[in-house]
């Protein structure tokens, strides 16, 4: 297995070389970090929903916590080996902020907490996370080669 110092095969041959794992962590926390801040400041943002598609909140919420589970999962692979325990721990961790987040928008004007938000919320989480998992076994299968989700 190829290790910093040395390019892999396909690099070899693209011509381009991997960045340091370093250096790939690094990028891939400040993404999550803005993301995350990000999706903080919209989530308490006083605002009126636009009520013309049923529901579309509810996507909004899948779509936004499935980001976050992706971006916690490629971030924290390059920190720890991504075993069961490591995807239960970020989904953990993705629980314990939604229901923070669906709370704290109780002392936000024309905001509520809302237990089908929160559920929304847990199942973008679990698709995403689920759907890394399944990218991380098909690619032991496929030929070697750099995704940030393997």
């Amino acid at each position: 297995m190829p290790t910093d110092a040395t390019p892999s095969p396909s690099a070899e041959h693209s011509g381009l070389e991997p960045l340091p794992a370093r250096r790939r962590f690094g990028w891939w926390l400040a993404l999550l970090a803005a993301y995350w801040l990000a999706l903080l400041a919209a989530t308490h943002v006083p605002w009126r929903a636009a009520r013309r598609i049923e529901h579309a909140d509810k996507v909004g919420h899948f779509v936004a916590y499935a980001i976050l589970a992706t971006l916690l999962y490629a971030t924290g692979r390059l920190a720890f080996r991504p075993r069961v325990g490591f995807v239960v721990a970020v989904f953990a961790l993705i629980a314990v902020y939604a229901t923070l987040d669906e709370w704290l928008q109780n002392f936000v004007p024309r905001r509520t907490a809302d237990l089908y938000d929160w559920l929304a919320d847990l199942a973008g989480a679990a698709f995403a996370l689920a759907l890394c998992l399944v990218l991380k076994y098909a690619s032991r299968r496929a030929p070697r080669r750099f995704t940030p989700l393997r």
